[in-house]
């Protein structure tokens, strides 16, 4: 669902399967908003009188996405030639966009170091700074917001994060969006943790990178380099380091 009202909602991922937003023979405006399930906007077609409503409706179906579109309004033009457009639009174009692999990142590493104490390294803020980001707070709590800027290595420009916990499952899961301030796209990040005797598994999934394409410095490449130094340097000697005993 998530994949799907981005197709529908974000203007450069709607350029290229829906229309290209440049021509002024089509007015459109908003109505209703109900985010991640529903949006209408009123569809002026020069030419033709009055106004019609399109309204599409995203409904989660098993693993997948149920969208309905409705259209309205059309006592004065062509159906049969609005319907025929639909059915390009979303049976052939939003699918031929939708099939396509969706840009991720998977990595796994195993832990010297008990669940409960990977849990607190990716989750607890102090420990968090020490590795992983300059962020201010965290909270493992649905909802909860923060954000942070991060610098590049030559300090030439910064990417404003915008972090919200989506779900959590205590000492197993956790996910959150993963934004950038002043750039389209929505990517979520899954931190997953299993046991193994006294190790742990973590397998981490970013998904959603496509929805950045074409910002310079948010390439799909550039997040796999940076989770794997994260996972497999920085986490990695931080939880060696903290199980060294002190004094």
């Amino acid at each position: 669902p998530k994949r799907v009202w981005q197709a529908i909602t974000d203007p450069d991922q709607m350029q290229e399967w829906h229309l290209p937003g440049t021509s002024a023979a089509n007015q459109w405006k908003i109505t209703e908003v109900i985010p991640d399930q529903k949006i209408s906007y009123e569809w002026r077609l020069e030419g033709f009188p009055g106004n019609s409503r399109v309204t599409f409706e995203v409904v989660p179906d098993g693993d997948g996405a149920k969208l309905i579109v409705t259209h309205t309004g059309l006592e004065a033009q062509n159906k049969e030639d609005i319907q025929e457009g639909w059915d390009f639009f979303i049976h052939t174009q939003l699918k031929s966009f939708l099939d396509k692999p969706d840009a991720k990142v998977v990595i796994e590493r195993t832990y010297d170091a008990s669940v409960e104490r990977v849990w607190a390294a990716i989750t607890d803020p102090d420990q968090m700074r020490q590795w992983y980001m300059p962020l201010n707070d965290f909270r493992p709590e649905v909802g909860f917001e923060t954000g942070f800027d991060v610098e590049t290595k030559d300090k030439k420009k910064k990417f404003p994060h915008i972090w919200k916990v989506t779900e959590v499952i205590p000492g197993r899961k956790i996910s959150y969006e993963w934004k950038f301030a002043g750039t389209p796209g929505t990517s979520i990040v899954t931190f997953e943790l299993i046991p193994i005797g006294q190790k742990t598994k973590l397998t981490l999934t970013h998904i959603g990178l496509d929805s950045f394409r074409g910002y310079q410095g948010l390439e799909t490449t550039n997040f796999r380099e940076g989770w794997t130094n994260l996972l497999g340097t920085k986490l990695m000697n931080f939880l060696a380091m903290a199980a060294v005993p002190v004094g």
